[in-house]
């Protein structure tokens, strides 16, 4: 089965119980394992999902992140070697990570631009990600998560594979547009959740 590289998003929400995509992240997580996938910490992402952990630590007044308890899985991931060192390659592929931001003109931040240019290179294969720019990209195989539960693999261009989340049991796919339709919509996720056969 593929390596799976975990985007910080995905870092943060499996690491932030309070982060709105935890559950989404968990359930990917586990059914990645399930399906014999390997997962794979890169450096520079466990470092981006630090970086915005802190923030909200000293940002958030209420159910802020256990930044001791982040830190202290970060410190086991490293001190264990389950992380791979790939940002040193950054020196080398600055041009090619300043051309892929500028191509995507700037939707896809200095981060995103090296997984692109790691990527093309053979360095990493799959990422799984909750930032939808990527679905942009073509010829970038990431597991976009959109929604939970219902994975399947589909072809996309080029016969690269991506692991999609967009179908709930026959559902269309639509967009949130407000706080209240994100809100209502946990609770239908809570509730299908909870009775499967719904």
């Amino acid at each position: 089965m593929a390596e799976v590289v975990l985007d910080a998003n995905v870092i943060v929400a499996l690491l932030y119980a309070a982060d709105s995509q935890h559950r989404r992240a968990v359930a990917l997580a586990e059914r990645l394992e399930a399906e014999g996938h390997n997962l794979v910490l890169v450096d520079f992402l466990v470092f981006e999902a630090l970086s915005v952990l802190c923030r909200r630590a000293a940002q958030r007044k209420t159910a802020p992140p256990d930044l001791s308890a982040a830190i202290t899985a970060m410190r086991s991931w490293f001190d264990n070697g389950e992380v791979r060192f790939l940002g040193s390659e950054c020196e080398r592929l600055a041009s090619s990570i300043l051309d892929i931001v500028t191509d995507s003109t700037g939707l896809l931040n200095a981060n995103d631009a090296l997984l692109v240019a790691l990527q093309r290179e053979g360095a990493i294969d799959t990422l799984a990600t909750f930032d939808r720019q990527f679905d942009k990209r073509r010829r970038f195989r990431s597991h976009v998560v959109a929604r939970p539960q219902a994975v399947a693999e589909q072809p996309v261009e080029n016969g690269l594979r991506r692991l999609d989340l967009t179908e709930i049991r026959g559902r269309k796919k639509h967009l949130l547009r407000t706080q209240y339709q994100r809100k209502a919509m946990a609770n239908w996720y809570r509730i299908i959740a909870m009775n499967p056969a719904h």
